[in-house]
Order: structure tokens, then C-alpha cells, then sequence
């Protein structure tokens, strides 16, 4: 009975050290490693740095071809295929990305860029997520599309409800009197 029980307690000494004599050197170390990162960087009440611009752009590449998957043939994209709280979420996402990462249109910082961002949603109410997310897309359409502020305004008046705008919205900005301008970037 003696032999068995030992047996049994030798099988069931699962401990690191039972199975590898050296893991629980190798823990100790780890456990030091953390004390000592501990006591050379304390982070509280300190801000994180921002992102690095050509990172926010690969994410924002990402995003767009997440949301916006290309069709295998033709023109245009096809639906996202996926949870509706997630495409929300991506497309929030997608935005706070934008403001940060096109600082060409209005200088926005990181912290700026999430105040914007933020601002909306502190209302709590679901139609007012769907309508601000709906309107900041429509807007960063048409400036992807190098319109300028006020031919910006007019589309996103026009084309209300719309997440982004048509190729035939430059024949309305010239019935409109409102040309397409070269731009200068």
C-alpha cells in the first residue's frame, strides 16, 4: 500500500519543478523581471502616446477592406458579412482612425481626434450613434473624393441617409455652380 501511494503522489505531482527542474528557476526570474519593471516604469495617471501616423494608415486600409470587401468581379463591394454590433463598432472604429490619420483637412491630434470622436456618444442613445456615424461617413466620402468644405455641406444635404455618395454627385456640384476644384496637395 506504502509503494502505491507513493507512486500515486509522484504521478500526481504536477508542480513545475516535478516536471522540469529548472521551470521553477526560470518563474522566480520572471516573477523578479516583473518586480523590477514595476519599479522603473509606473504608468499611473500618465497618458498613453499616440499611435505612429503610417500604422493608423495600414489600420485604416485594413478597416476599409474589412468593411468594404471588393467584389470578385465588376466594380463596387460587396456586403459586410458579419455581426451588426461588430460593423458598428469597425465603422467607429474606422472613423477615429480617419480623424487622426488625415491631418491635410484640419490638424487634428490624437487627443483631439478622440474628443471629436467621443463627443456624439455621450448622448446614449442608439439613433443618434447611427445618425452621427451615418454623417461623419458621408463626409469622409466626399473628402476622399477631394471635395472641398462647402461642396461637402451641400452633398451631405442632399444625399441625406446616404453612407456614401455617388460618382454622379460631381454633375450636381456643376448644376449647382459649384465646380470641382483642383486641389493643391
Amino acid at each position: 500500500m506504502a509503494d502505491s501511494e507513493e507512486a500515486t503522489s509522484k504521478t500526481l505531482d504536477t508542480t513545475p519543478q516535478a516536471e522540469h527542474p529548472q521551470a521553477g528557476n526560470d518563474l522566480d526570474d520572471l516573477e523578479e523581471a516583473d518586480e523590477s519593471d514595476d519599479e522603473q516604469e509606473d504608468l499611473s495617471g500618465h497618458k498613453r502616446a499616440p499611435p505612429l501616423i503610417p500604422a493608423c494608415n495600414s489600420a485604416l486600409s485594413d478597416l476599409n477592406d474589412i468593411l468594404s470587401p471588393r467584389r470578385r468581379s465588376g466594380i463596387g463591394h460587396d456586403l459586410f458579412e458579419g455581426d451588426n454590433l461588430l460593423w458598428k463598432r469597425l465603422e467607429m472604429m474606422e472613423m477615429f482612425l480617419w480623424n487622426y490619420c488625415k491631418p491635410a483637412l484640419e490638424p487634428l491630434m490624437w487627443i483631439r481626434a478622440s474628443e471629436c470622436f467621443f463627443f456624439p456618444f455621450s448622448l446614449d442613445t442608439d439613433g443618434n450613434h447611427n445618425r452621427y456615424a451615418t454623417c461623419s461617413l458621408r463626409f469622409m466620402d466626399a473628402y476622399r473624393k477631394g471635395l472641398n468644405g462647402k461642396q461637402a455641406v451641400f452633398t451631405a444635404r442632399k444625399y441625406r441617409g446616404h453612407r456614401t455618395l455617388p460618382l454622379s454627385v460631381f454633375d450636381d456640384l456643376e448644376k449647382a455652380d459649384m465646380p470641382r476644384q483642383k486641389s493643391t496637395v
